[in-house]
This record gives structure tokens, sequence and C-alpha cells, in this order.
């Protein structure tokens, strides 16, 4: 136990350095460091910050993880964050927000969400397809004879993220 917490802190302490070097992927796991507070205290302003700082070099990423930042606190100023990367097209954006939208367990938030995972989907983004396949009104014959490509998309998904786990085609 005591060897996994210096693991931790010797983590966070590289994290910290190789943030100071601009380091991208550095910046995002201190972010969320912060806003799980393992190794820190739990800081959401904090973890904001630091995303805020990566929105020069990758500004759909870093709003998106804000966004999700908040949603998961369920503050729901999350939509503002990322309404122009909806508007864009971005996948991921659109997934987050679809998946908001289905929280609300109204028949608006479900076909809403719908319309978001639907254009989530055709911008590329595989977890986008895949909620659209399980919130979408098919018979039990049609899930049937779609479910060898839904366990299809499910695999390609974890190769995907297994490489790299920002492609914004398995984002969530």
């Amino acid at each position: 136990m005591a060897t996994e917490k210096m693991m931790e802190k010797i983590s966070l302490e590289e994290y910290r350095a190789r943030t100071g070097l601009l380091d991208t992927e550095a910046q995002f796991e201190l972010a969320w460091e912060y806003f799980r507070g393992r190794g820190v205290p739990k800081d959401l302003h904090m973890a904001i910050a630091l995303l805020r700082q990566l929105e020069q070099k990758l500004p759909e990423l870093a709003r998106y993880n804000i966004a999700k930042m908040k949603c998961l606190v369920d503050d729901p100023s999350f939509a503002e964050d990322i309404r122009a990367d909806c508007d864009a097209g971005y996948g991921p954006a659109l997934y987050l927000v679809g998946v908001s939208s289905k929280k609300k367990g109204t028949q608006i938030g479900a076909s809403e969400a719908i319309r978001y995972f639907q254009a989530g989907s055709q911008s590329g983004h595989l977890p986008s397809k895949m909620l659209l396949w399980r919130v979408s009104k098919l018979g039990f014959w049609r899930r049937l004879a779609s479910a060898p490509a839904y366990l299809l998309l499910v695999f390609r998904s974890i190769k995907l993220a297994s490489r790299n786990r920002n492609d914004v085609r398995v984002l969530i």
C-alpha cells in the first residue's frame, strides 16, 4: 500500500514536471487528477484552469474535457462550453450533449439524444454509433440482425481506444 502511494506521488510529481514543459498529455492527466482528487486535493477550478491552458493547442479536446467535468458535477453550463464544437460537428461534443439529453428521462430528451447521436455517428464517432443503436426503437428481429455489426463496432472502439484514448473517434 505504501509503495502504491509512493508511485502515485512520483507519478504526480512527474506530471507536474511535465506540465511545466508543456506536455499536453501530462496536463490532461493532471487536470483529471485534480478533478478526481487523486494524489492532490479535489479542485474543479484548478482542473478547468489546466484545461483552459490547453485550449490554444487542442481547443476541441480541452473544451470537451471541461464540459465533461462540468457535466459530471451536474453543472448545466457545460453545454455552452461545447456549443460551437457541436455546431461544427465534433463527435465527442455531440455525444456528451446526447448523453445529457438522454439523462432527462423524458420523451423530448430521448428524441433529442437520438438527434445528437445521429450527428455524432455521421462525424465518425463510434460511441455515438453504439448509443444510437442502443436507444433506437428497433424491433426484436432488426436488433438481432444488426447485433453482429454492433459487436464489431464495440471491438473496433476498444482497439482504437487502446492505441490512443484521446482519439476523437472513441472519446467518451
